[in-house]
């Protein structure tokens, strides 16, 4: 257990798999029961499991076996999460030479859904083998950094017919240049304005879930106790009717967070979905950039370079000819 300031308690693990089967098995068992927990949870070490063919190069061909099907079972039944890597694919070598050399990926750091929303940004670093036939492994978290929203439209406000009446106040309004420009500003006022307004819309979604709940729950109370009157059991379904609507409007605005294409009209608006939401920060977040030289660099100064200079260049003026 480790107390983080700021952030309260964590559990945190560190780990050595046997390369016997049976054992690995125990270790998975004893984790498990750490796992079920409310707490966030970092576990590291070494595994010594592949669980796919990408994490192996040289010797015997990859098969899925006993032992990887234990392990990628342990991951999927307790909901937990890897880390973004830099450095070494690969972060264990026997050491030999020619065709007997063999690589792998035995090492790695895990985390549940708690600790995914507790860290806004992680990567874990593959460094160098020097003294050991593993590459020691680095985890590094990064502290927010504040940046300019995008503003993007979100399919809920469809949902209102509030937001309805609010395009076309702001749509009307008139706007000065040529119609390129007039229409730019319309988009760009409209958008704002809507992005203010549901500000305010979805904060109450959740506050109104958790109002409708528990009137629901005291309306039910009272019918165990007697019968409800015509009314009552009216307010009963209009108050079921209006949380129904009001976690559609929740779990629509979650799935797009999350970009989650497969998930179904009615699906939850479950712990999962926000850890799936919350997830892409991750993979979002430039760490590193190989520059077109090869060097790689981790400074921020650096890759907003890279990325402007690339830009630069693949936009710059170029003579172009329409002849045949």
């Amino acid at each position: 257990m480790l107390k983080v300031l700021g952030k309260g308690d964590w559990m945190i693990a560190s780990v050595y798999g046997s390369m016997n089967m049976e054992e690995r098995r125990k270790l998975l068992v004893d984790l498990e029961k750490h796992c079920s927990g409310n707490l966030p949870l970092v576990i590291g070490g070494d595994f010594n499991c592949v669980i796919s063919q990408a994490e192996k190069r040289g010797g015997k061909r990859f098969v899925v076996s006993q032992g990887s099907k234990d392990f990628i079972n342990f991951l999927i039944q307790n909901y937990l999460h890897e880390f973004k890597t830099m450095g070494p694919k690969f972060t264990w070598c026997n050491n030999k030479r020619g065709n007997a050399r063999i690589l792998e990926k035995l090492d790695r750091y895990l985390i549940n859904s708690y600790a995914l929303d507790m860290i806004h940004v992680a990567v874990v670093k593959h460094l160098s083998r020097v003294a050991s036939d593993h590459c020691p492994l680095l985890l590094n978290v990064f502290k927010p950094v504040k940046f300019n929203r995008i503003i993007r439209y979100e399919e809920v406000w469809a949902s209102y017919f509030g937001a309805t009446a609010l395009v076309r106040n702001i749509w009307s309004r008139k706007c000065r240049g040529d119609p390129a420009t007039a229409l730019n500003v319309k988009f760009k006022r409209t958008l704002k304005a809507l992005y203010y307004w549901s500000k305010a819309k979805f904060k109450d979604l959740n506050i109104l879930k958790d109002k409708l709940k528990s009137e629901i729950l005291e309306i039910q109370r009272e019918e165990s106790d007697g019968d409800l009157s015509l009314d009552k059991l009216q307010v009963l379904r209009f108050k079921i009717n209006e949380l129904n609507i009001t976690l559609a409007r929740l779990n629509t605005s979650w799935r797009q967070r999350a970009k989650a294409k497969w998930m179904e009209e009615g699906d939850c608006n479950s712990s999962f979905f926000h850890a799936f939401a919350n997830s892409r920060r991750c993979s979002n977040w430039i760490s590193h950039i190989k520059a077109v030289d090869g060097t790689v660099s981790e400074d921020e100064e650096v890759i907003q370079k890279t990325f402007l200079d690339y830009f630069k260049h693949k936009w710059q003026n170029r003579s172009c000819s329409l002849d045949g």
